[in-house]
């Protein structure tokens, strides 16, 4: 997660990536939590089928979260509607408003040159380094799994300073 705490401040990363077979729930809501706070916007991508998705249950395992959870909903902003609705298209897009395409067409930033690039393969050796004897490359994949999904965070950060630059 990157932390934008007013408008031109250098973005803070924060980082949680579970290690460990244990149910990684309880430290990542305490975590999640303490880094979010209680105020200001929540800026997610495809906030509702992903991010509130598993804060809600992972509520259904941590009940005494409910009312932060529900005050995050009340928070969040759904990056992915301005290009749902074709508020914003460019035609490097090539039709899709997934981040994997949004993000380079507006900052030229992109996934290709990560070895780890996109949620399938991400999820995949996560559970395979985490679950599985096959992990002597384990520190390897954890490294390159904190690259994508930092890139996922940060470019965030950066649709909406683009976004800022359009219109102030």
């Amino acid at each position: 997660m990157h932390v934008v705490k007013e408008k031109g401040a250098k973005p803070e990363h924060f980082s949680f990536l579970a290690d460990g077979t244990s149910d990684p729930r309880p430290e990542f809501m305490a975590r999640l939590k303490e880094v979010m706070g209680t105020k200001g916007s929540v800026i997610a991508y495809n906030a509702y089928a992903t991010e509130m998705r598993i804060l809600k249950g992972c509520v259904e395992a941590l009940p005494k979260y409910k009312k932060w959870v529900d005050s995050i909903e009340e928070r969040i902003i759904d990056l992915l509607k301005p290009f749902q609705a074709f508020a914003y298209y460019h035609p490097a897009q090539d039709g899709s408003c997934s981040i994997k395409n949004v993000l380079p067409a507006m900052t030229g930033k992109s996934y290709d040159d990560l070895e780890i690039g996109d949620g399938g393969t991400a999820s995949a050796e996560y559970y395979r380094v985490t679950f599985t004897e096959d992990n002597k490359d384990k520190d390897k994949v954890r490294k390159l799994l904190e690259e994508y999904c930092g890139l996922d965070t940060m470019g965030m950060v950066e649709i909406v300073e683009k976004f800022y630059s359009f219109y102030i």
